[in-house]
């Protein structure tokens, strides 16, 4: 790829070249991969766009290694509710089952 513009700039895709703010400081190096809040920050600077290219395919990106963490995170927090809520079906259950003295 080449030159894209900011809309065009999608996750994974990697800066070909230094990104330089207007009055000459380094704002992004070469090879820096785009995420959301990278995005969130060229859209705020007021970059038009950038020389970039895509990430080779099969290799992981970092936007593909944050949405895999972000969907073991999930599904951690869901297999922790569904523990919390069997043990507590148990409880409630045992507490039932009880005889009454």
């Amino acid at each position: 790829m080449s030159y894209l513009h900011l809309s065009e700039i999608k996750f994974g895709m990697t800066l070909n070249q230094v990104l330089v703010s207007p009055n000459g400081n380094m704002v992004l190096g070469q090879g820096t991969v785009m995420n959301e809040y990278l995005l969130s920050c060229l859209k705020d600077w007021n970059v038009k766009g950038a020389d970039m290219t895509q990430e080779a395919e099969g290799e992981f990106n970092l936007y593909e290694i944050e949405r895999m963490i972000s969907d073991i995170l999930v599904s951690l927090t869901d297999n922790v509710s569904i523990d919390t809520h069997l043990q507590n079906a148990v409880q409630v259950h045992s507490e039932t089952e009880k005889p009454v003295e």
